[in-house]
């Protein structure tokens, strides 16, 4: 933290203390911090290299190219529209397995219009709540 903030002149973004930000000539890089794993989101590949030979100076790093996968969310970038998905498909698949839920036929609505739901209904002893996270 003090590496980053002191050294590196990146600001720890308030609302996320895992984000640190940095501006300069223009130029924007963002990177999160989640135990050992780093993630760039830049605007300038020059600036982000420079960023990261700063840190090289201090820590041992490898470059894994440009994620597709980070903390269980796979990651679509489409360089033509600029845009950048997230979904998390594969544990979908996990907890429709776990249920045995895999071939069900799903609905645009699962639940019937009109149910107003409340956080009455909802289980509050510890126990409950880890029965229910045995349901589908």
């Amino acid at each position: 933290d003090k590496f980053l903030t002191k050294e590196a002149g990146l600001k720890k973004v308030k609302a996320d203390p895992c984000i640190y930000t940095i501006r300069r000539d223009g130029s924007f890089l963002a990177l999160g911090v989640h135990v050992d794993d780093i993630l760039f989101v830049h605007n300038d590949t020059n600036f982000c290299q420079e960023v990261i030979d700063q840190l090289s100076s201090k820590f041992d790093i490898t470059d894994l190219g440009v994620p597709t996968r980070l903390l269980g969310l796979r990651i679509h970038r489409d360089e033509k529209t600029g845009s950048i998905s997230l979904d998390q498909e594969e544990y979908v698949k996990q907890l429709l397995m776990k249920f045995n839920m895999f071939d069900c036929n799903p609905t645009s609505t699962p639940q019937q219009p009109g149910v107003h739901l409340s956080s009455l209904s909802s289980p509050s002893e510890s126990e409950d709540v880890l029965a229910m996270k045995q349901v589908p």
